[in-house]
């Protein structure tokens, strides 16, 4: 059996809240309280809850991210060291005596996309796998 190498994406999951536009409505987002009004924390489709923090005028989650659904409700599927480089897939971390909490899970890079393209814009306009009214951070940000 031939030995297969992956590459996984590990993300900080971001929302500028304070001296940017409110996109939410042009990219159909739900947006959740704004962290700086006093909500710490975010929720994502299974209920996990993260806690966030401000780093400069943007908002970030302070926790890995461990959904296995997007916002949306559709599921992620489970991969295996035999996965796909096309298909989204999420996976557990080899992080030994780590909690789910503490290590979150592993996402390959169509599973963080959920079907959007890179951007290059502020704020990304790309939900991706975040929960709603957050984005997959972009390359300038």
């Amino acid at each position: 059996m031939e030995k297969k190498t992956f590459l996984f994406v590990t993300i900080l999951l971001s929302a500028a809240w304070t001296d940017v536009p409110d996109h939410s409505e042009q990219f159909g987002l739900e947006v959740s309280p704004n962290p700086f009004d006093g909500a710490t924390t975010v929720t994502d489709f299974d209920g996990n809850v993260y806690s966030t923090v401000k780093i400069g005028t943007q908002c970030w989650m302070r926790e890995n991210l461990r959904t296995t659904h997007y916002a949306d409700g559709t599921e992620i599927p489970l991969g295996d060291e035999l996965a796909s480089f096309t298909d989204p897939l999420y996976f557990n971390h080899p992080a030994g005596s780590l909690t789910l909490v503490e290590r979150g899970y592993l996402y390959n890079y169509p599973a963080v996309m959920h079907g959007d393209s890179s951007s290059r814009e502020i704020p990304s306009g790309v939900q991706g796998i975040c929960p709603n009214g957050w984005h997959v951070p972009s390359l300038l940000e």
